[in-house]
């Protein structure tokens, strides 16, 4: 018999593993190709993105150069219609028609984008025009008649009406108009002007001609406050709309934004006109636009190129890792073996096998890296010094905190000079003792409401945040306070900085500038109510007189003012203000015709003004009528204080006597404004009285007033 033989077990299939050089090569090649589809689409992005963003800056920059000469044009125009109807010759309803006619037909020559420039009576009908066209034409129902007669008027663009027969095609123009008035500010015309469109397309030439220069395809659109496009350059004329457009911008241009943005294949760039000084903003919004297909076509050739040569650099990786697999591998695994020691050993050597120059650079690379990141260690240790020593240095308080975990880590000195409280670092702040902070209206911070709380809790962004703060002597001071989450580049939360400073004598000062400006709007007030009460109480036969009688009035108060300012608004000598308004009135001839007696007396505020007038009005009189209208006359002025028993008071005397002068028979016929208004000054005003005696030498005035409504000191003579 056959001895059998027993079967043998079938052996295992071992698991295909691939050798270095075929792993490498693959690894190397399927790496470079990774790499440059990645680099490809990034780069492809970011290039496309920043073409897209210079581009549209441009457009952007070339909408708000042509929004801002529309706004400029237009500011010119209506300047010049308003300067126009303030000329003397449109104010003057006398004025030849001919000679307005010369002059609006030198403005529209000037201005070869005027369709006509009129003059419009009061009643509405044309008086003349710049080119004979709508005279004597009633245009009182037309909307820039009617809002011109109230003020300068700028409308909307709209279709020609009165002046469609004089063009071949639709016209389209804006309504300019200002109201001229006469002297006395009678409404006496309209001045008015339309403006033809074609204006817009000449500027936005003159605006785009730099960009087409570079992008000939580059057009402009206008759109009015309705968001309808309006006709010109780059509108198809049929009124396409805003939203039809870029619905992206609708919204923004209404805000009045200006950017860019990329509507379907068009890059658009867009601005609103936002008016210019006097001229309010008209609404209108200007996009300019470009094919965006051929303005980012370099973006799309730098992704082939990048695709290309990357594909290249992946095949020539996979043959390098195939040809070089043997010799790098017993050097790349000395590298490993002295990498993964130098994870437990900073101080492992990195071995460098000079047989192989890349693995030989490799190993010098990572020496290098080794060394550079010990240098950095070093760096930032030196910054984190020059950072403490810039915050030490700084004017304000700082404050910086952990986060979550609430440790002071840095306070500078001034942090402890303003709280006047000790703050050590590593330790939890505890913010409701640290900082004894006090809302504006005296309540305490609740300790989650605090700007560092809110920081650290909710990552709130707190600025100048006012709060009443109580130092550690007790002092009440006002800090002004901002506290900000810092997060690394990973959006990822560090620490907390708190910034305060005093701004206790800041707020003092605020006060004390408002508290002086009222006072001072107080006065100005008084002064202009003076002013006006000496325009109703002048009388005059003549208009020469008028003006002279106000001159001389306006002039007095003007000199009391001056004098009040001079001494600081706390009272001003009597017999300095008698000498001063005597002087501006008799100039050299003051030493010999004008003698003055009394004790040193120094007038209340409010009594300088009063005095000051009815002096003027008994200078002015002797002046025109008495003692001073004679060369040798002369003024004696004497003052004294005595008792009044009928008042129970002290009152002052001041006698006004004329000598030398022309000789008086008795009392004027009839009294004069000027003695009116001194009997009323001091009556009303000084709660005093006057009493005249017409001597034959002169005018004899005595005024009485109680030393309470106009002393404020008495200096004995």
């Amino acid at each position: 018999m056959r001895e059998s033989v027993p079967p043998h077990a079938a052996a295992p299939v071992p698991f295909r593993q691939f050798g270095l050089r075929q792993l490498l090569a693959f690894t190397m090649g399927g790496l470079g190709l990774a790499a440059t589809l990645a680099t490809a689409l990034v780069l492809g992005a970011r290039a496309e993105r920043h073409l897209q963003q210079d581009i549209g800056a441009e457009f952007s920059l070339a909408a708000e150069r042509l929004a801002d000469l529309l706004d400029r044009s237009l500011a010119e125009r209506m300047h010049e219609i308003q300067l126009l109807a303030t000329l003397p010759i449109m104010r003057n309803a006398a004025a030849p028609e001919a000679e307005r006619r010369l002059l609006l037909q030198e403005v529209h020559g000037r201005r070869g984008d005027y369709a006509i420039l009129m003059l419009i009576s009061p009643e509405g009908r044309v008086l003349t025009s710049s080119n004979g066209l709508l005279e004597g034409l009633a245009v009182a129902e037309r909307g820039y008649f009617q809002a011109g007669r109230q003020g300068p008027f700028l409308g909307d663009l709209r279709e020609a009406a009165l002046l469609a027969p004089q063009f071949s095609q639709p016209t389209r123009m804006l309504d300019l108009a200002a109201p001229v008035r006469d002297a006395a500010g009678e409404l006496v015309g309209v001045v008015a002007a339309q403006l033809l469109w074609g204006w817009a397309d000449s500027l936005a030439g003159e605006a785009l001609a730099p960009l087409r220069a570079r992008r000939p395809d580059v057009t402009a659109l206008l759109l009015s406050r309705e968001g309808r496009a309006l006709p010109g350059q780059g509108s198809r004329g049929d009124g396409e709309d805003q939203a039809g457009l870029a619905p992206e911008i609708a919204a923004r241009v209404a805000e009045g934004w200006a950017g860019s943005v990329v509507v379907g294949t068009r890059l658009v760039g867009f601005a609103p006109a936002r008016g210019h000084r006097h001229l309010a903003r008209l609404g209108w919004a200007v996009l300019v636009r470009g094919d965006a297909t051929a303005a980012l076509a370099r973006a799309g050739e730098l992704r082939r190129r990048i695709l290309g040569w990357g594909a290249v650099a992946a095949l020539l990786a996979a043959l390098l890792g195939w040809a070089v697999a043997g010799a790098v591998a017993r050097p790349l695994q000395r590298l490993s073996k002295a990498a993964l020691r130098l994870r437990r050993d900073a101080t492992t050597p990195i071995p460098r096998d000079g047989c192989i120059r890349e693995i030989a650079t490799l190993a010098d690379s990572l020496i290098s890296l080794i060394t550079t990141l010990r240098g950095r260690e070093q760096e930032l240790a030196d910054g984190e010094a020059r950072l403490r020593a810039v915050l030490e240095q700084m004017p304000v308080g700082v404050v910086l905190v952990q986060m979550p975990t609430g440790l002071l880590c840095f306070r500078n000195a001034r942090a402890l000079e303003i709280l006047g409280r000790p703050l050590e670092p590593d330790t939890p702040l505890t913010l409701q003792t640290a900082f004894s902070g006090l809302r504006r209206d005296g309540l305490p911070y609740e300790a989650d409401d605090f700007p560092i709380a809110r920081a650290l809790r909710l990552g709130e962004t707190v600025v100048a945040e006012s709060m009443l703060y109580r130092r550690g002597d007790g002092q009440l001071i006002s800090l002004e306070m901002n506290a900000a989450p810092v997060r690394g580049t990973a959006g990822q939360s560090l620490l907390v900085v708190c910034t305060f400073e005093d701004v206790t004598e800041a707020r003092m000062a605020a006060e004390q500038s408002r508290v002086l400006a009222r006072e001072v709007d107080h006065r100005a007030k008084n002064a202009l109510a003076v002013v006006q009460a000496a325009l109703r109480m002048t009388r005059a036969d003549t208009p020469e007189a008028f003006v002279h009688a106000v001159e001389g009035r306006v002039s007095a108060l003007a000199r009391a003012q001056i004098r009040l300012a001079e001494e600081e608004w706390r009272g001003v000598s009597l017999q300095a203000l008698l000498e001063g308004e005597l002087t501006a009135l008799l100039g050299d001839r003051i030493d010999r015709s004008l003698e003055m007696e009394g004790p040193l007396l120094v007038l209340k505020v409010e009594a300088v003004q009063p005095i000051s007038m009815m002096v003027h009005e008994l200078a002015s009189n002797a002046a025109r009528h008495g003692a001073l209208s004679s060369p040798g006359g002369r003024v004696t002025l004497r003052w004294h204080q005595a008792h009044d028993p009928v008042r129970a008071t002290e009152v002052l005397h001041l006698h006004w006597t004329e000598t030398d002068g022309p000789a008086l028979s008795g009392p004027p016929a009839r009294r004069g404004f000027g003695a009116r208004v001194i009997e009323t000054t001091a009556r009303q005003q000084l709660g005093g009285m006057v009493h005249w005696e017409w001597r034959q030498a002169g005018l004899c005035c005595q005024l009485v007033v109680p030393i309470p409504r106009l002393v404020a000191e008495v200096t004995a003579d």
